[in-house]
Order: structure tokens, then C-alpha cells, then sequence
């Protein structure tokens, strides 16, 4: 969805848009337990219950990697999303968790749409990770999402690769393997 966004709007504007690319601080960690409940609309007692009992499970916020708080976590800012499908100013916007972005035509538009995300974050309790925030220009940025850094070239085609960071960790774990493999400790 994300490269059909970029194909989307450089059909429209040419490399001459802007990318928004935001993240959140802490996002499992941060959902405001208290509002869980309310913001996924259940009324059903013995939901209520269930949930009650799962989200107790942990000091704050809910954990990373439990099948129910995925499902928490997508719904939880999906009010940002609503926003942003509605915002005249923006073409294309997507979210997979934390990670979000956002397509538009100028820069003073990328300003205010990004201000309106920071303001519904923070009424939803989430902190915005000014670190991993960006607004880029496509003619000459390319845009970190998703552990993958893609840029538009001068022929329209989008290319995506993965960052460097990426590349180190990979091998890092690669080398780690082979010596659990040479051990006899990983077959």
C-alpha cells in the first residue's frame, strides 16, 4: 500500500510531493489502559471481563506480540487514520501499528497535517517520536518506513531497499548462528 501511495501521488504531482513518516514513543507501552475499553466500543459484560483480566497482565499499557494486543494496538489510534482519510489535504495515508504516513502535495500542507496528528496523539495519549518524525521531499529525500528506505528516481520508479541498519542486524545475527551451528548448539 505504501508504494502504491508513492505511484499514486507521482502520477498525480511528479517527485514534487511530500512524504509524512511518523512513530510513536513506547506505542504498546504507552495505550492508555483506563481507555481501551471505550475506544474499542465494548459494552458486553463478559468481554469486559476477558479484556479486564488481559490487560492486567501488564504494569502499563499492553505487551508486544499477544495476538489480542495487536488487535488493541491497531484499533487504538485508528481515529488518526479516520482523520487522515477525511483530510482534503492528504492523498494517501497508512498506518501498520506505530509507523505511519502520510502523502501530500505541499510543504505547508505536510506542516498542518502533521501538527493535526501530534494533537490527536497526544489526546489519545501517545507521544510522538520526533527522532523517527519526518516530513520529506521527494524530489531529493527518500523516506525510512517500515525498515526500508525508498526513494522515486527520475524514470518514476520506486525503489525500496533496506537500510543499513537493517543489513548490520542481519548479519550480526547470521555470524551468532554460525558460531551456535559450529558449537553444536543449533543444528
Amino acid at each position: 500500500q505504501f508504494r502504491q501511495a508513492l505511484a499514486r501521488a507521482y502520477r498525480k504531482w511528479g517527485r514534487d510531493f511530500y512524504v509524512i513518516t511518523y512513530d510513536y514513543h513506547n506505542y504498546f507501552g504507552s495505550i492508555p489502559q483506563k481507555e481501551i475499553a471505550r475506544i474499542l466500543n465494548i459494552t458486553d459484560l463478559d468481554a469486559l471481563l476477558l479484556l479486564e483480566d488481559y490487560i492486567n497482565l501488564f504494569p502499563e499499557g499492553v505487551g508486544i506480540g499477544g495476538e489480542p494486543s495487536q488487535d488493541i494496538a491497531v484499533t487504538y489510534a485508528h481515529s488518526i487514520d479516520k482523520m487522515l482519510i477525511t483530510d482534503k489535504r492528504v492523498d494517501r495515508s497508512g498506518r501498520y501499528m506505530d509507523d505511519g504516513y502520510a502523502s501530500v502535495q505541499n510543504k505547508d500542507d505536510a506542516r498542518a497535517v502533521l501538527n493535526n496528528i501530534k494533537e490527536k496523539s497526544n489526546s489519545l495519549g501517545l507521544v510522538i517520536n520526533n527522532k523517527r518524525t519526518k516530513i520529506s521531499h521527494m524530489t531529493k529525500d527518500s523516506v525510512i518506513w517500515l525498515k526500508k528506505r525508498t526513494f522515486i528516481s527520475d524514470t518514476g520508479a520506486i525503489v525500496m531497499r533496506l537500510t543499513r541498519e537493517n543489513v548490520r542486524d542481519r548479519l550480526r545475527t547470521t555470524k551468532l548462528h554460525k558460531k551456535l551451528v559450529d558449537n553444536g548448539t543449533m543444528p
